[in-house]
């Protein structure tokens, strides 16, 4: 590209992703389409290292704009950036470490990308990108729902929470929290 182009200039589509990822100041570099894959490579430049579960999103939100099979956002940033607010929120979580529900797992976590039909149970690490929590008051329940990337993949996580104590957690886990999760 011969000039900078503003990515909300050329995907005004992904503007609900404006704040949190900086998308006012991201130029982009370079856009390849491939017609006969229905696929497309973005290379942008962000102000700050965008958050992964973002990214994914807003990946999402451009294959279906435009009939795309898949989308792929490769993102460059100032590697000396820390964005202000995980800094601060860095300040509020508790130590890493601390069990939310059950036992500190001792299995080594495996790549979520790893994961198959076939598993059985497994231990990830990764970031929560995505929150959906559901109140069931009819049950006197509630479902925690949440999704969680290791930058090689992403899976959806969903709890049936039945005593108070369990509900606690509707509270303890929130969007960008880094969590050792096993299940099967």
């Amino acid at each position: 590209m011969a000039q900078d182009t503003l990515f909300l200039e050329m995907f005004g589509c992904c503007s609900p992703y404006r704040d949190s990822c900086g998308l006012d100041n991201t130029v982009i570099r370079s856009v390849v389409v491939s017609r006969e894959d229905l696929t497309m490579s973005v290379e942008a430049f962000f102000p700050a290292r965008p958050p992964v579960g973002e990214l994914t999103l807003m990946e999402n939100r451009l294959a279906e704009e435009y009939g795309l099979a898949s989308v792929r956002i490769r993102a460059d940033w100032p590697r000396d950036a820390v964005p202000k607010k995980a800094a601060e929120e860095k300040k509020d979580k508790p130590s890493a470490g601390k069990p939310i529900l059950g036992k500190i797992p001792r299995e080594k976590s495996i790549p979520i990308s790893e994961i198959t039909s076939q598993s059985g149970t497994v231990t990830v690490t990764g970031t929560v990108f995505e929150m959906d929590n559901r109140d069931l008051p009819k049950q006197k329940a509630a479902v925690l729902s949440f999704s969680v990337t290791d930058c090689t993949g992403s899976i959806r996580v969903s709890k049936f929470l039945r005593t108070p104590e369990e509900k606690v957690l509707l509270e303890k886990i929130h969007k960008g929290d880094r969590l050792t999760i096993r299940g099967g």
